[in-house]
């Protein structure tokens, strides 16, 4: 599967993106969400992340999901789980990621692939 990662914090999120290479995802790094609504329609992603840790993504994924309904997609977001339910509520995300995830994050990452049949 082919993961991109929308984020200025290309640096900063290293290892979450090394223990998704380590588990046999392809990893596409992109300089944020603009970029990659702009390639989603005929990108051979599997699943896109958005880096937003402010939590003002929903504007940004209704726009993806225009562009390509059938990307899994996964937010870095400090918002508190209720406030991240109702802010993604409706958009079919998979699931919220911290801020500064890390190989386990990875890990429990593929896990919830794996269990809506993604891998």
């Amino acid at each position: 599967m082919r993961i991109a990662i929308a984020t200025q914090r290309r640096e900063a999120l290293a290892a979450f993106g090394q223990g998704l290479v380590a588990r046999g995802v392809e990893v596409e790094w992109l300089p944020g969400i603009r970029e990659a609504i702009a390639l989603a329609r005929g990108a051979a992603w599997g699943m896109l992340i958005q880096d937003d840790p402010c939590g003002t993504f929903r504007e940004d994924l209704s726009d993806l999901m225009e562009a390509n309904p059938f990307l899994h997609t996964a937010v870095m977001t400090d918002l508190a789980p209720e406030a991240f339910h109702e802010a993604s509520e409706g958009l079919g995300v998979l699931c919220a990621l911290p801020t500064g995830p890390g190989p386990e994050d990875a890990e429990a990452l593929i896990g919830k692939l794996k269990g809506v049949g993604a891998l």
